[in-house]
């Protein structure tokens, strides 16, 4: 269902983009854009999670970042045990590819 060559002729059976972009299991940060003007940023790898529809929009990343004021990601929070948030309690969510070195840096921290 997945070949390149059927994608462009069928349409997945995902009940939301949210369950699309999590089924492909892609490491990634995470910014997250909270309703109070905060961000919160962390390292989405192989120990967090996503649910799926019906109640998508909640995720646990295994990682936290230490985020500054223009929303650029430092050095992960030690001995973080990741953060859970809720659908409710943010704006939105962006996504960032993980440089090729750092890869490995993340699953030791995670």
């Amino acid at each position: 269902m997945r070949s390149p060559r059927l994608v462009k002729y069928l349409q997945l059976p995902y009940p939301t983009a949210w369950d699309a972009y999590f089924d492909k299991r892609l490491e990634c940060f995470v910014l997250v854009h909270l309703k109070n003007g905060e961000l919160l940023g962390g390292y989405y790898g192989a120990g967090s999670f996503a649910s799926s529809f019906p109640n998508d929009g909640d995720i646990y990343v295994c990682a936290v970042y230490q985020i500054d004021e223009f929303g650029r990601f430092g050095e992960p929070i030690p001995y973080s045990g990741g953060f859970l948030i809720r659908k409710d309690e943010y704006s939105y969510l962006e996504f960032f590819s993980i440089p090729p070195q750092e890869t490995q840096q993340n699953e030791q921290i995670s």
